[in-house]
This record gives C-alpha cells, sequence and structure tokens, in this order.
C-alpha cells in the first residue's frame, strides 16, 4: 500500500512540475546580442513565449538596434526583421504580441516594426484587421498597408527575402537566412561576383540556310 501510495504522489509531481519545466525564461542580454548577430537562433531565444513575453523581448532587441551606431535604413531594416519573424513565429500568439508591443515601441522604428508586423501577419486577415484597429494616424496605416513606402524599396526587399518570398515556407529554412548586416558585427568582405549564366549552344546552320 505505502509503495503504491509512493507511485501516486510520484506520477503527480512529475505531472505538476512538466508545465513548469516547459515555463518561459527570458533570454540573457547576452543571448539577445548573439541573436542580433545570428537570426538563427531566434527560434531558441523565443522558445515557448506567449504574446507578451514576446513582446517584452521585442522590446529589448529594438532597444539594442536603436543604440546601434547604424544608419536609419540600417536600423530599419532590423527591427522590420525581427518584429516579421516574431510574429510569423507566434501564430495565434501574434495579436496579443502587436498589442503589447506597439506602445512601447521607440518611436524612430516605430514604421518600421508596423510594416514588419504586417509583412510576418499577411497570412491572416483577422490579424491584420486587429492591427488596424491598433494604430492611429495615416503614416501608422500606410506602414501596415504598403510596408514597402514605410521601409524604402530597397529595406523592403531585402526583409521579403530574408523570411522568404512564400509566408508557407518552413521556419527551418527563413531562419537560415540573415540579415545582411546583423547588430555589431561589421562587413570587410567585398560581395561575390555574382557567376554569369551559361550561354545556350548555337546550332550549326543546316543544308540551306541563308
Amino acid at each position: 500500500m505505502k509503495i503504491r501510495t509512493f507511485l501516486q504522489v510520484f506520477v503527480l509531481s512529475v505531472t505538476l512540475a512538466a508545465p513548469m519545466a516547459r515555463a518561459y525564461t527570458p533570454p540573457s542580454d547576452r543571448q539577445i546580442s548573439q541573436m542580433l548577430a545570428n537570426p538563427g537562433m531566434i527560434r531558441a531565444v523565443l522558445g515557448d513565449a506567449n504574446g507578451e513575453q514576446a513582446a517584452d523581448l521585442m522590446v529589448r532587441v529594438l532597444q539594442k538596434i536603436a543604440a546601434n551606431d547604424m544608419t536609419q535604413a540600417q536600423k530599419n531594416y532590423l527591427a522590420s526583421f525581427y518584429s516579421a519573424r516574431v510574429t510569423f513565429l507566434l501564430g495565434n500568439q501574434a495579436t496579443a504580441f502587436a498589442e503589447s508591443l506597439i506602445p512601447r515601441v521607440p518611436e524612430s522604428l516605430l514604421n518600421a516594426v508596423l510594416a514588419g508586423l504586417s509583412v510576418g501577419g499577411r497570412g491572416s486577415a483577422v490579424f491584420m484587421a486587429n492591427l488596424r484597429e491598433l494604430v492611429e494616424g495615416d503614416a501608422a496605416l500606410q506602414a501596415i498597408n504598403a510596408p514597402h513606402i514605410a521601409l524604402s524599396e530597397p529595406v523592403h526587399h531585402l526583409l521579403l527575402e530574408s523570411l522568404g518570398q512564400s509566408q508557407s515556407l518552413p521556419p527551418v529554412v527563413t531562419d537560415s537566412l540573415p540579415p545582411p548586416i546583423p547588430v555589431g558585427v561589421t562587413q570587410d568582405a567585398p560581395s561575390p561576383t555574382p557567376t554569369p549564366l551559361s550561354q545556350p549552344p548555337i546550332p550549326e546552320p543546316y543544308a540551306g540556310q541563308g
């Protein structure tokens, strides 16, 4: 009887402890800095965060981006990239993420973040409708409805390249595409020269060809 009681208590303890073991742990500043230099870490750093927890993380990411010595275009790109990627990964928690995040975004990055949220959530009409309700002013709505205007065409193009042209791509594929200018990393190496496309063979002339 004692053995059975012990086993019941043990099983109950393990069952109760399991959700705690999976509880979200906010990343350290070091982990965030590492993620900014290696976007493949996004899923691991985000973990099991809910929408509000992901917003807390994103605020810290944006603060690091805003404080970095980069051009505004580079900051816009990184802010939109991480906003879009986290939105895409959160799924049904994306609206809670946006609700908690938008009021705390640095003003200089707001339109870039709204553009990123828009790109990351375009697979959901419900999310897009909720996103529009969260903002005020024509500039904010324009950043959502036409992110290429808010970001500028080159930055918007980079964002789409990094996320993948289709939002249906598996996350593991898009996670392997890093931003071209990670925070804290300089780019001294020249861009590789594109390989020219091979020309199709020219057919030999046939008899009677003029």
